[in-house]
């Protein structure tokens, strides 16, 4: 008898992808804000995105970086499920 190997399913999978994404965003987003702009951070700079300011530090970078890449990823994902109910392939 052959054992097979766990099978995994596509949305996991992907889940986890976007997870990766984020966390590595949060991570650059916190090296940015502590090594490039230490000098921005002791002059207590304020940084504008659209409505919201916030002071440049490694934590809000961190932060803007987490809420933006999961903004992105959860519209892309959003237009993939969306796209996904009109799939015409048919299974063989």
């Amino acid at each position: 008898m052959t054992k097979r190997a766990p099978v995994q399913s596509g949305a996991s999978v992907v889940i986890a992808m976007l997870v990766v994404a984020v966390l590595v965003a949060a991570g650059f987003g916190y090296a940015v804000g502590a090594s490039v702009l230490q000098n921005a951070v002791e002059q207590g700079l304020v940084a504008t995105v659209g409505p919201v300011s916030f002071v440049l530090s490694p934590i809000n970078l961190l932060l803007y970086g987490l809420v933006t890449v999961s903004i992105g990823m959860a519209v892309i994902l959003g237009v993939v499920l969306v796209l996904a109910k009109y799939d015409t392939a048919v299974p063989e």
